[in-house]
């Protein structure tokens, strides 16, 4: 037996570099599948394991193949005995539907193998391109799953459509069945599975985070959240998330008041819908990211640009309308999250030319994802004249928030066992209180964090 194109050799499997053999399941599962041998040297000669290192050995691959392979690929491992030893036979099968990719979570690395000419090799683009088109002719969306209609529901769904529809009927099988969610057996597509209430697999991830700066430097992260839920509950829990994580209040003027956000609230849902509906969900280990900083809002959804070039080689208004998952997009659509036609861009290029040119939205492209970036228009507002702007004292907070700003006010400088001492609450109450009051940054720690104190904005 020698090595070739369906089979490679591996003498032991080096647990301190698990990406040296796992690239190579990866490889065999985007390709035509292959087995590989674990015990056997590269000149075939076999080694093997005695029956307690053979167990671990084979509990070690489940493990890891498990945790570091994207989606779930389909193999078996058979022992085959030599004497008193024994050698493992990986046997990889093709991943028909799905491109396989390794995944370590921990330090944020997601890569694609293709098995050319008898080794493995990291995927380029050309590479992954064609390896797209040929495990999916069909739009994944579109893709029929093996799972019943009847079996689920949609409450979160059906909810939505009410709402926006005011109406007290939910949508009924037919409807559903003619937007793509379910077909003529009532068998589930891919996009009914994203819709359903609760799943067997995991929901795709969306990542939220608020940061107290301008980029990811401080390892500090003021508040983050994870959801898997189907897409209208990530919409509804990423709007709530951040709502609680932007600068709100009002404006006093002498005929009456003006409401003011950082966002304008109906470009960020038009934001968020785009980049649920034009995510690519089979790239696998990724999520839409949210990160909140002190001037701006960023969405990053993964996939490629759709349109022919870069995204900044367009005005944002004006980039065409090509959608990648047709059927999310009707969903959304008839929920009135969406519009029929369009890219949804240009209403939320609408909604921020109320404001000064500075506060202009982008959008950004890379080879695997796009960002969408709206500007915070509370950031050194210079909207509203500098004789009306907005004081904590207009802004209504809860008894503990009021009560700790006034102290820190009154003692600036304070840490928080004092601030505990002067306010009469608990530390927990304190700490909680705190991160409230730097969420709606009108507080902040100066100094260092052993000789630093809290001080108003």
């Amino acid at each position: 037996m020698i090595e070739n194109k369906k089979i490679e050799f591996k003498v032991e499997l080096n647990k301190n570099k698990p990406i040296g053999w796992l690239k190579t399941v990866v490889g065999y599962a985007n390709d035509r599948g292959g087995i590989i041998y674990i015990g056997v040297s590269d000149e075939g000669y076999p080694k093997g394991f005695y029956r307690k290192e053979t167990d671990e050995i084979q509990l070690y691959m489940v493990d890891m193949m498990k945790r570091r392979i994207d989606p779930p690929i389909e193999y078996d491992i058979e022992l085959i005995k030599i004497k008193e030893r024994f050698i493992l036979k990986l046997i990889i099968e093709e991943s028909k539907i799905n491109v396989v990719s390794y995944v370590d979570r921990k330090n944020d690395i997601t890569e694609i193998y293709i098995r050319k000419h008898g080794s493995t090799t990291k995927a380029n683009l050309y590479d992954m391109a064609e390896l797209f088109l040929r495990k999916n002719p069909i739009p994944f969306d579109e893709r029929v799953s093996e799972e019943q209609f009847e079996n689920h529901t949609f409450h979160s769904l059906n909810e939505k459509y009410k709402e926006l529809n005011n109406t007290m009927v939910d949508l009924s099988q037919k409807k559903m069945q003619a937007l793509g969610l379910v077909n003529e057996d009532g068998l589930l597509t891919n996009a009914g599975l994203l819709f359903v209430d609760k799943r067997k697999e995991e929901f795709p991830l969306i990542h939220m985070r608020k940061w107290p700066g301008f980029d990811k430097g401080s390892d500090e992260v003021i508040d983050r959240k994870e959801f898997r839920g189907n897409l209208i509950d990530q919409l509804n829990n990423a709007t709530l998330f951040i709502r609680n994580n932007i600068k709100t209040g009002f404006v006093k003027l002498p005929i009456g008041r003006v409401d003011k956000e950082s966002y304008p609230m109906r470009a960020v849902v038009e934001a968020l819908c785009n980049a649920i509906a034009h995510r690519d969900y089979l790239i696998g280990g990724t999520q839409i990211d949210i990160d909140i900083y002190q001037d701006r809002m960023v969405i990053t959804s993964p996939g490629d640009f759709l349109p022919i070039g870069n995204a900044s080689e367009y005005v944002l208004e004006e980039i065409p309308s090509k959608r990648r998952n047709e059927t999310v997009c009707n969903i959304l659509s008839v929920c009135k999250l969406m519009e029929k036609s369009g890219s949804g861009f240009e209403k939320i290029v609408k909604e921020y030319n109320k404001f000064d040119k500075k506060y202009a939205p982008r959008i950004i492209s890379r080879q695997d994802y796009f960002m969408i970036v709206l500007k915070d228009v509370l950031y050194d507002d210079k909207i509203i004249s500098t004789q009306h702007t907005i004081s904590i004292e207009e802004i209504k907070l809860p008894k503990n928030q009021k009560l700790i700003y006034d102290v820190i006010c009154e003692n600036p400088g304070l840490r928080v066992p004092d601030i505990s001492s002067k306010s009469g609450l608990k530390k927990s109450s304190v700490d909680n209180a705190i991160r409230e009051l730097k969420n709606k940054e009108i507080i902040k720690f100066v100094g260092t964090s052993k000789g630093g104190g809290y001080y108003k904005l």
